[in-house]
């Protein structure tokens, strides 16, 4: 893993932890979306690398001119395409036109399950697409007051997105006042529902994992999916999740999901909270 250097400007800070947690620190170079004149240094520095293997992590429009310089010097683009089919609400068209560019530029593409090759194949007619394993973060574990409820405790978690049916998890909170039920991530309405507690806006990793290790299940409403980290997280951790009719067919875990009814507690089994990030530098070894 030595060998690969990372690229990404505009990157999404949760993207960012998770190339610190698979590559030497010295490989990565990256900006936030706010740092423009570190943006356009990394795109700078680009025209010195030469004949080394890149990986570029997330897209945005500035990634388009950072793939094309990369090729341009020789050098081996790895592009890891999250969403094939955008899922950005009106800004899809313009995601959609950088990921296309990007793939073409790119000597290989990288996804997280075959689902999102067949869409890579489909809608970029790219062929040169590998699967690799999606990891988890690291994280140290605080007891969180949810260990001092009595009632089954259910969450909701990641950022708002229309396809994730949010109002099917109020409708669960309203009929079913004999559970306690969270909302952790950013972009949800508040709420005067009593048996729901909302943590709003950025959570630092420890807190996130922390609060998902101490609910007794996950709810899972997604209407489309072909790959989800939360779910990858609930299932290292060890969460029995519970899905909606409009949702089980869509989670590719179905062994480990519930339907609404007697939930009782769960007792919390042991968790991950070491770096499991190794699982990508392995899978990107049969193509290095």
């Amino acid at each position: 893993m030595n060998k690969i250097l990372v690229r990404g400007i505009a990157i999404n800070p949760v993207l960012k932890t998770h190339m610190e947690m698979t590559f030497p620190v010295k490989n990565i170079k990256t900006s936030k979306k706010s740092e423009l004149k570190a943006g356009l240094k990394i795109l700078m520095d680009s025209v010195k690398v030469r004949n080394k293997t890149v990986l570029i992590y997330n897209t945005s429009i500035a990634n388009i001119f950072l793939a094309l310089i990369l090729r341009l010097n020789k050098n081996r683009v790895l592009f890891h395409l999250h969403d094939p089919i955008p899922h950005s609400g009106i800004l899809n068209p313009i995601v959609f036109f950088s990921n296309f560019l990007i793939v073409s530029i790119s000597s290989v593409v990288l996804v997280f399950s075959n689902i999102l090759k067949k869409q890579t194949k489909k809608f970029y007619f790219k062929k040169s697409i590998h699967v690799v394993a999606h990891g988890m973060n690291s994280f140290k574990y605080s007891e969180t007051d949810l260990k001092k409820h009595s009632k089954t405790v259910i969450g909701f978690f990641g950022r708002n997105m229309p396809y994730k049916n949010y109002d099917s998890f109020l409708n669960a909170v309203k009929n079913y006042p004999n559970y306690q039920f969270i909302t952790v991530g950013s972009g949800y309405p508040s709420s005067k529902l009593s048996n729901l507690k909302i943590y709003p806006g950025f959570i630092s990793n420890d807190n996130y994992y922390s609060l998902m290790k101490d609910v007794d299940y996950l709810f899972f409403s997604h209407s489309k999916i072909s790959f989800s980290g939360v779910l990858s997280d609930a299932i290292n951790l060890g969460k029995p999740i519970i899905v909606t009719n409009k949702s089980h067919n869509k989670v590719p875990y179905r062994k480990k999901t519930k339907h609404m009814g007697n939930l009782p507690k769960v007792k919390n089994k042991n968790l991950i909270t070491t770096n499991s990030w190794h699982v990508y530098k392995s899978s990107l070894n049969s193509i290095l």
